[in-house]
């Protein structure tokens, strides 16, 4: 859980739980193991602190007139099967905060939420939200993917089924050309990125671009997050300026 976040499209992080297992290339050099400075090896339920934090920002959020973001599961897999007994009362906290955009990234593979659970939550949601933002089903989830590589694509496929708010890839850490395989059919939003750390994987600035280009000529939102290099946060420079977009609700 915090209360405020250096990622540069989120205002909070919520965890839940916290731990993963590696999937795919883009997990080699997790950050979170380097900031926890262990291995993990599953995930595991956060305290009652953590749980609660979000109705306090909800709240806040709601007083003030404003949307605020949530990158739920920072340090974890939302849809992580080891989370399965937990993930209900999950879907609840979200049903329970609808001035908040909730952003639910995954490698792994999609568990939709129960038909009744997500039935209730919906509902929860919609009695609480103006005009037709519940259209698309999960009227305040926002449902990404990551694609670190041509070979991690067919996970867009699965997302454009899920009727989120918005639906979004992650591309981070870019790792190669991904090319005209890239289809954003059904996308809102592209997050693209290098890696940081000491043993940062180059990535190549003509690779972001083409991404860059793929989301203005099909009108996708795209923000440049970063550069590869030893440290996070150095400018994504493309043809001379950071974009920084975000989706239209």
């Amino acid at each position: 859980m915090a209360e405020h976040t250096t990622i540069a499209w989120t205002h909070h992080t919520w965890n839940p739980w916290v731990g993963c297992t590696k999937v795919s290339p883009g997990c080699a050099h997790c950050y979170i193991e380097r900031y926890l400075n262990h291995p993990f090896d599953g995930p595991k339920r956060t305290g009652r602190s953590a749980w609660g934090a979000p109705l306090a920002w909800d709240d806040r959020a709601a007083r003030a007139g404003v949307r605020e973001r949530v990158f739920t599961c920072s340090s974890s897999d939302f849809f992580h099967e080891g989370a399965d007994a937990w993930r209900p009362e999950a879907w609840n906290v979200i049903g329970a905060c609808p001035s908040l955009d909730w952003l639910v990234l995954t490698k792994g593979v999609l568990r939709p939420c129960p038909k009744g659970q997500e039935r209730r939550s919906i509902e929860m949601v919609r009695d609480r939200l103006p005009g037709n933002w519940g259209s698309k089903g999960w009227p305040n989830v926002w449902l990404g993917v990551s694609v670190e590589d041509r070979d991690r694509l067919p996970r867009i496929d699965g997302l454009r089924s899920i009727p989120a708010a918005v639906r979004f890839l992650s591309i981070e850490p870019l790792l190669e050309y991904l090319g005209y395989p890239l289809d954003l059919t059904g996308i809102d939003w592209v997050i693209v990125g290098g890696e940081s750390g000491d043993a940062f994987r180059p990535m190549e600035t003509a690779w972001a671009e083409s991404v860059r280009r793929r989301c203005a000529a099909t009108g996708v939102a795209f923000f440049g997050k970063q550069r590869a290099g030893p440290v996070p946060g150095l400018p994504l420079v493309l043809d001379g300026e950071v974009v920084q977009q975000f989706p239209r609700r």
